[in-house]
C-alpha cells in the first residue's frame, strides 16, 4: 500500500522518476528524462539512505560512460569516472573541492597507471605524475618548465626511480 515509484511531468513529458528499490520509505534510484522515453543519467544513493550521490550517464558516442559522484554526499560532483565496457579507463577529480579538476587518473586492464596532478591548484592542468608498474609507483615526472613535457624526477624513496639532478617526490603536494 506504499507509494514506490513517482513519476515528474512537465508539460506533459516525463522529466524525473525516483524509485523506492527497497519498499524501506526512501528513494534509491532517480531516472532523469530528456526527451520522449530517453534516459540521460541515473542517479543513485551510494549509502542507500535517500540521498542520491551518483549519477551514471548513458554511453557516448565512442562507448564510454561517465559515472559522476559527489564524494561528500553534498551534490557537489567532485569526482568524474569514465569506463569502457565494465572497465575503468579514466578519472577526473577536484581534490580540494574549488570547481575546479586538480587530479587526473588513467587506468588500463584494471589497474592505476598514472596519476597526474595540479599542485598548484590553479594551472588546470598537471605539473607532476606518478607512473605505476604493476600497482606500485615507478617514478614520479614533473613539467618543470611549464611547457606540457614531462621529466622523471629522482628519488629517494625506495620504489620509486627516476634521474633529474636534486628533484625529490617531496615536491608532490598530498592529494
Amino acid at each position: 500500500g506504499r507509494v514506490d515509484q513517482r513519476t515528474y511531468f512537465v508539460a506533459g513529458h516525463a522529466v524525473r522518476t525516483e524509485i523506492d528499490q527497497d519498499d524501506d520509505g526512501r528513494i534509491e534510484r532517480w531516472e532523469y528524462v530528456v526527451t520522449a522515453a530517453a534516459v540521460s543519467r541515473v542517479g543513485s544513493s551510494s549509502a542507500n539512505d535517500g540521498l542520491e550521490d551518483t549519477w551514471t550517464w548513458v554511453a557516448n558516442a565512442a562507448g564510454e560512460v561517465r559515472v559522476d559522484r559527489a564524494q561528500y554526499r553534498d551534490h557537489a560532483i567532485d569526482r568524474r569516472e569514465f569506463q569502457r565496457g565494465d572497465q575503468l579507463s579514466r578519472a577526473e577529480e577536484d581534490a580540494n573541492r574549488d570547481g575546479r579538476v586538480d587530479k587526473w587518473e588513467t587506468w588500463e586492464n584494471g589497474a592505476l597507471s598514472v596519476a597526474a596532478f595540479d599542485t598548484t591548484f590553479a594551472a588546470g592542468r598537471p605539473d607532476r605524475r606518478l607512473v605505476y608498474d604493476d600497482g606500485r609507483v615507478a617514478f614520479l615526472e614533473a613539467d618543470v618548465n611549464g611547457n606540457g613535457t614531462f621529466e622523471r624526477l629522482a628519488s629517494n624513496q625506495p620504489g620509486i626511480t627516476g634521474a633529474g639532478p636534486g628533484s625529490t617526490t617531496n615536491n608532490l603536494r598530498q592529494h
